[in-house]
């Protein structure tokens, strides 16, 4: 009997030990299927990684080549950029070189306020050009006077007000009282006062209203007068002869027009001025030799 229950136990501890045998190599197999399976995902993973990289440094390459034809052309587009305000501005400058010299040449039209002009006066007229004809340099003039007779216009207000801190807050009755109160270089002879009128006075006040102005135009055809109120302070300037070149180069266009050439003499427009009661004969003859006389 216990041979028999010995035998049992050996065949049965021989059947676990098969089994514990089968078991562990189906255990190494799917081992083996699982590190073959981990090694393909490593491998894809790798080759994926790798692929990244390559997409992504040619991304970069690309970006950088975008970049530097971006910055090339930023740089040459200032570059021209500045180029062409360097040649706007030595074309200002040019001009304003020639404005001076047509000046030295014809110094009926200066006044001795043009030493008042800033930069910014010199340079707003020279951006009106280029000039070229006579009346170009004459019309750029004219408003140079017009900038210049502004900054005196300033020294008069401030001259005024320096006359009422002194007098109890009264305004000045006459040119003579603000005079003491101009800059030493100051040429007041340049202007005078205006005594007011009956329908100048203000109701309810006992100062009169005065102006100041300047004696005159310096040039007959392009130039402003300017008015300053004394009380209450008021400014203005107008042109003293809008129509005459307007008029003219209607005349000009339409003779054009109709002869298909330009006009070489006034005489040859006169027909086509038409009857203009306003308009000075030899305002408008002026004004045709300007227009049409070029300046070197």
């Amino acid at each position: 009997m216990k041979k028999y229950v010995i035998i049992a136990l050996i065949g049965i501890t021989f059947l676990i030990l098969i089994g514990l045998i089968i078991k562990r190599n189906f255990d190494i197999v799917d081992l083996e299927k699982a590190i073959s399976v981990y090694k393909q995902e490593r491998d894809q993973a790798w080759k994926t990684a790798e692929l990244w990289e390559r997409e992504n440094m040619e991304f970069i390459k690309t970006k950088n080549k975008q970049e530097n034809r971006l910055v090339a052309g930023t740089l040459q587009n200032s570059a021209l950029s500045t180029v062409k305000e360097e040649d706007t501005l030595g074309s200002w400058f040019g001009d304003i070189d020639k404005l001076k010299s047509f000046i030295e040449q014809h110094p009926q039209y200066s006044i001795p306020e043009f030493k008042y002009l800033t930069d910014k006066d010199w340079l707003k007229v020279a951006e009106r050009g280029p000039f070229k004809t006579e009346a170009d340099y004459r019309k750029a003039l004219a408003q140079l006077r017009s900038y210049a007779k502004g900054h005196t216009v300033q020294m008069f207000v401030g001259a005024i007000s320096a006359f009422s801190r002194e007098n109890n807050g009264n305004r000045p009755q006459d040119y003579e009282d603000i005079i003491p109160y101009l800059p030493k270089d100051f040429d007041y002879s340049r202007y005078i006062g205006v005594p007011a009128r009956d329908n100048d006075q203000h109701a309810g006040n006992s100062q009169t209203q005065w102006k100041i102005t300047d004696v005159g135009p310096v040039d007959g055809i392009w130039d402003s007068r300017m008015e300053l109120g004394v009380n209450p302070i008021s400014y203005s300037q107008h042109s003293i002869n809008t129509d005459a070149e307007r008029v003219v180069r209607s005349a000009v266009v339409a003779f054009e027009k109709e002869k298909g050439s330009a006009p070489t003499s006034y005489n040859q427009i006169i027909e086509y001025i038409g009857q203009n009661a306003e308009l000075n004969a030899a305002d408008a003859s002026e004004v045709f030799k300007c227009i049409t006389t070029p300046i070197e």
